[in-house]
């Protein structure tokens, strides 16, 4: 009898993207005798871009990412028009976009569940193993591992459980303004972990009826070690995310040519990361910026982005999404000593806090209110400016600490098979 982990990505390992799946995997292999990631929705010509434990077995399912997969899976989803579980939730549902919704997510559910079995009838399991179906967002994933506990692991000591993020987890984020089988999902898995305070208190009130499944779990970030840091001449600020319009860097942009227009000229912005707004950015910046030093790196392998931490001096680090869950970006600057300045949201205030690890920002705040928080920031005392990367570095130890959070996580969830 052995303890096996099967792990549901959207893409990990293959193609950019969900990095921080990295730094937990290695913490299962105390816990589970055997690991299996399904990345279920890779490109068909994507490359394995991770480096995972060579005794963790990868499973690849080509998902369709093209730009007719909405029309496609939402025809698939109409030939299931007549199943139970679609039925009732088009019921439930109050508006034409949420019945859109639901058609096209159990059609690309279906087409996941299909793919999933068929990988699954390969990998030689025994009915007495115990098993733990982990899904690593709470959307069709989740839904998958569900049918597959009912489906093909029913004669199996098997348990399902899921993170919740950001887009996974707050319904307002949809553009239908709901998840669909959300209520479906929450009274047929065994746990939900959300990685914020804020997200399990989101989700129990909005399902009052399912609070003893809902539980916090942070993510967390390796440690590297704090990095030395001595003022320069010039404020070192830096931002990492994708370019895309909900992170806003361009709000950034924007800040900093209003503190050029005041004279503010002894600035370097590092700006790290890829997506639709980079051309507007680098435009932008050689029209408005060219007083102060701006740097855009692209996209950097996660190890390069903590090796620019290691050996960087940096005064802040800027993250102004308008929507978050609770940013793995900050964690890993937190880690090094380097406090942030971030919006009001999801769970963001659980760990920048004002005058200890950084500065709190209206989620709604303009450039000249960002450009007065960045100006009071090149304004702060070496002392005290040395005291809050010190809180930094020590908030980060006790809450973020990888090796903490994800053996602990690792062991929660394996003990759901003893129950």
């Amino acid at each position: 009898m052995s303890n096996i982990l099967i792990l549901f990505t959207k893409k990990y390992p293959y193609g950019n993207g969900e990095e921080f799946i990295q730094a937990e995997l290695g913490f299962h292999l105390s816990s589970f005798n055997r690991i299996i990631v399904v990345s279920c929705q890779a490109d068909k010509s994507s490359k394995k871009t991770k480096i995972t434990p060579s005794n963790i077995q990868i499973a690849k399912i080509v998902g369709d990412n093209t730009r007719f997969r909405y029309l496609r899976y939402f025809l698939l989803g109409l030939k299931f028009i007549n199943d139970t579980d679609l039925n009732e939730e088009l019921k439930s549902a109050n508006t034409f976009k949420s019945k859109v919704a639901a058609i096209y997510y159990y059609g690309k559910m279906q087409k996941i569940f299909t793919s999933c079995v068929s990988v699954l009838k390969n990998l030689k399991l025994d009915s007495q193993d115990n098993i733990v179906l982990y899904s690593y967002w709470f959307f069709d994933i989740t839904h998958v591992a569900i049918l597959l506990k009912k489906k093909f692991f029913a004669d199996y000591k098997c348990s399902v459980v899921t993170r919740a993020h950001g887009f996974d987890l707050y319904e307002y984020r949809s553009p239908s303004n709901n998840i669909p089988f959300r209520k479906w999902c929450l009274k047929n898995i065994d746990e939900v972990f959300t990685c914020s305070i804020d997200g399990s208190n989101y989700l129990k009130i909005m399902y009052p009826d399912f609070s003893n499944k809902i539980s916090v779990s942070y993510l967390g970030t390796n440690d590297f070690g704090m990095a030395e840091f001595s003022k320069g001449s010039s404020f070192h600020l830096v931002t990492c995310s994708w370019l895309a319009p909900l992170k806003r860097v361009d709000l950034v942009a924007s800040a900093l040519k209003t503190l050029i227009d005041k004279g503010v000229t002894n600035i370097h912005w590092t700006c790290i990361g890829t997506g639709t707004l980079l051309k507007k950015l680098k435009n932008y910046s050689k029209r408005n910026l060219a007083n102060i030093s701006v740097d855009f790196l692209g996209q950097l392998s996660n190890s390069n982005v903590h090796n620019f931490y290691a050996h960087n001096n940096i005064d802040v680090f800027l993250n102004v999404s308008s929507t978050e869950g609770l940013p793995v970006s900050i964690m890993e600057a937190q880690s090094y000593g380097i406090p942030s300045i971030a919006t009001d949201v999801g769970g963001t205030r659980e760990i920048v806090i004002n005058n200890c690890t950084g500065r709190i920002v209206p989620a709604d705040l303009t450039p000249s209110q960002l450009a007065v928080e960045i100006q009071n920031w090149i304004n702060i005392a070496s002392d005290e400016n040395f005291k809050i990367r010190i809180n930094c570095r020590k908030f980060w130890e006790t809450h973020f600490n990888s090796s903490i959070n994800y053996l602990a996580f690792s062991q929660q969830i394996q003990n759901k098979t003893k129950r």
